[in-house]
């Protein structure tokens, strides 16, 4: 088969005409993500088009028919510094709604073929941003080795600048228990504050459409969400965010495509998880609690429900996508990573000043001997 391109589409109208093709071709991706479905795509580019323009990479076959699509476009940085920096990123990947797992579009076993030619819509771009900014890339994405060549080759400085842990667990296929890895003592104390809760709080396992219908389940999650993360301090519920996030939403519960399993105290909700089916896995992605049933780990408890459920439905994994913590840990004993990849243009003045102000923060970790930041850099990188 002839292949042809990289063409770059850079018009919505040529974007919406991937529609067709675009969700084929995650399915036939080694480790699909839900952030790479059309849905998400198309729904972050008709929302946020005044702030990014199109770069969109597709490779034909004979028959025009696409074979493979990197899902880029060109925006400016959030940070003081980095506005001054046109990105060549993920769609997605900058802005007030930002992809967790991201990746080139690519057939799996056709990566060697296809990915580094993919790749040469970098240079057919090149003279159109100042940096390469690929967030939220697997570490085990096949695509990776190519992906870090293509950077060496159009700029200066490639690195994997960040490394975002990302716990998960096995869900288990003969009816065992999803919390088996932990100590008796700590199912026990579990089981006994779900007692509590259900005897001296009329507690119930609810499910948005089978007891409430989507659009109250979702604003049930926000408010909860919000008492855990007041005054803005979340991404998840900043207007144009959450404008975002309830629309697709109500798209992919009716569809399937999601699950938000809540918790009630008699006719109250107290807790939700909110996360996305996609390949086998549960991805769990926001949730939120009442600071009134702390003393019941409500938390753990809408967790709990969340597994189960996961595992009632035929999923193997349950994700709970970047960052690490201890409630995480608690619950998913397994660990696998994203990487960040940034390069420069190396004949630009502003590129390579926020370069040098990288590489001066990174020394400082390493010569400081821990993870934190520079303080007085991170408000600005």
């Amino acid at each position: 088969m002839i292949v042809h391109g990289p063409e770059i589409v850079t018009t919505v109208e040529a974007f919406e005409a991937l529609s067709v093709h675009w969700d084929v071709l995650v399915n036939q991706m080694a480790a699909p993500t839900p952030f790479l479905r059309w849905a998400w795509a198309r729904r972050w580019v008709r929302q946020f088009s005044r702030h990014h323009r199109l770069a969109v990479g597709v490779l034909r076959g004979d028959c025009g028919v696409p074979l493979a699509i990197a899902p880029f476009a060109i925006c400016r940085g959030k940070t003081p510094v980095r506005r001054w920096l046109r990105h060549l990123s993920w769609i997605g990947g900058l802005g007030e709604v930002s992809a967790e797992r991201m990746d080139l579009i690519v057939p799996a076993g056709r990566e060697r073929e296809l990915t580094p030619r993919l790749l040469r819509c970098m240079d057919a771009t090149r003279p159109q941003w100042d940096a390469v900014w690929l967030p939220a890339v697997p570490s085990d994405s096949p695509n990776l080795a190519a992906m870090e060549e293509a950077l060496d080759r159009v700029g200066v400085g490639c690195e994997e600048i960040e490394t975002s842990p990302c716990r998960y667990a096995a869900l288990p296929t003969d009816g065992s228990g999803c919390d088996e890895h932990r100590s008796g003592r700590w199912r026990r104390n579990l089981r006994n504050r779900w007692r509590t809760f259900c005897d001296e709080h009329d507690g119930r396992r609810c499910l948005s459409s089978v007891d409430m219908p989507h659009e109250e389940a979702l604003d049930h999650l926000a408010r909860l969400h919000e008492l855990q993360w007041p005054a803005g301090e979340s991404n998840f519920l900043r207007p144009a965010a959450w404008q975002f996030h309830r629309g697709l939403g109500l798209e992919w519960l009716e569809s399937g495509r999601a699950l938000l399993p809540f918790l009630t105290a008699g006719d109250r909700v107290v807790a939700a998880a909110y996360g996305f089916m996609e390949g086998g896995a549960f991805s769990l992605y926001q949730q939120g609690w009442d600071p009134q049933f702390r003393h019941l780990s409500i938390g753990n408890l809408v967790i709990h429900w969340s597994l189960d459920l996961a595992a009632q439905k035929g999923v193997r994994t349950y994700d709970m996508l970047s960052g690490d913590s201890r409630y995480k840990a608690e619950w998913c004993p397994n660990l696998r990573h994203t990487v960040s990849l940034e390069t420069f243009q190396p004949d630009r003045m502003r590129a390579q000043g926020v370069r040098v102000l990288r590489r001066v923060r990174c020394g400082w970790r390493r010569l400081a001997g821990r993870e934190e930041s520079v303080p007085e850099l991170d408000h600005v990188l």
